[in-house]
């Protein structure tokens, strides 16, 4: 996945488009097994009616987690982020390839969480819907596709009749019996019956 540039605001503990624009930011749907790498700003608001609508908070020391999951659950968490620019963002990567996420079956909505301690006056927390794709593809599900065995002569000679044994039999029609008919192998080993009467 591309990176997931993620702007939280304070003021409203509302995820937004961007530090310049107004604008709640909805979150695109994630995938199953990504790693989704995540630039993470805070800002608080400013300007309600002319930008700049908001000034940006120095993250320096800030400790952040971003899980996935809902109540009770954590699905995929996050909590080791790199400060970028002195403290500007911090950097880092949410792993989508859990045990309880590759379970999934079917599209499903979880809860995006962001806690943030540490920053102008926190703790401060977001919960958003947030839509979890399922792989098309499951590698659990994949039926291993036959390949021929070798067999040994001897195993070979049990499982086909042998052109120097029987060479032919005469069967009877169902239900009179008053039909007969020569049975034998042909050459290529097919069955073939040919009509006596």
């Amino acid at each position: 996945m591309s990176l997931l540039k993620l702007v939280y605001d304070i003021t409203t503990k509302n995820l937004i488009r961007d530090q310049n624009l107004s604008g709640i930011f909805e979150l695109p749907p994630l995938q199953q097994r990504d790693q989704v790498p995540i630039d993470f700003r805070v800002v608080r608001q400013i300007s309600w009616s002319e930008a700049p609508f908001y000034e940006a908070i120095n993250l320096s020391g800030v400790a952040l987690r971003i899980s996935i999951g809902s109540a009770g659950t954590v699905d995929a968490s996050a909590t080791a982020w790199t400060e970028v620019n002195g403290g500007e963002s911090l950097s880092g990567v949410l792993d989508l390839a859990t045990a309880s996420l590759n379970a999934l079956t079917a599209d499903t909505t979880r809860q995006f969480e962001v806690q943030i301690t540490g920053a102008a006056g926190g703790p401060y927390s977001g919960r958003y819907a947030c839509t979890i794709r399922t792989a098309v593809y499951v590698a659990a599900n994949e039926v291993p596709v036959p390949t021929g065995t070798p067999i040994s002569r001897e195993e070979a000679i049990a499982l086909f009749m042998q052109r120097n044994a029987v060479r032919s039999f005469v069967a009877y029609s169902v239900p009179n019996g008053t039909k007969q008919f020569l049975c034998y192998l042909r050459d290529d080993g097919s069955l073939a019956a040919d009509p006596l009467n």
